[in-house]
């Protein structure tokens, strides 16, 4: 489940649902929506967003094949949380 898998690798990461949120462009509303399984089905888009920003596979959120491998969709103006975690030491 996806909630379960957000909240496991946000945690491994040592992230705030606030840094998660900067980094991915979603707010934390949405963020937290998703974790606590309110929202059990989020668009392609808000889950290509979370597993950039978390430097994850889409498949290591959502437990599935990822059907569409070679597809990046990187984002000059967000952070990755690589960068978030030098910028604040």
């Amino acid at each position: 489940m996806i909630s379960d898998s957000l909240r496991r690798i946000k945690d491994e990461k040592h992230l705030t649902v606030a840094q998660l949120s900067r980094c991915s462009g979603l707010a934390a509303d949405t963020i937290n929506k998703i974790m606590s399984g309110a929202t059990q089905n989020p668009s392609p888009d808000t889950v290509f967003r979370l597993a950039d920003a978390l430097g994850c596979s889409v498949s290591d959120l959502t437990g599935e094949e990822q059907q569409f491998p070679n597809l990046c969709r990187a984002c000059p103006e967000r952070g990755r949380i690589e960068d978030l975690h030098q910028s604040i030491g």
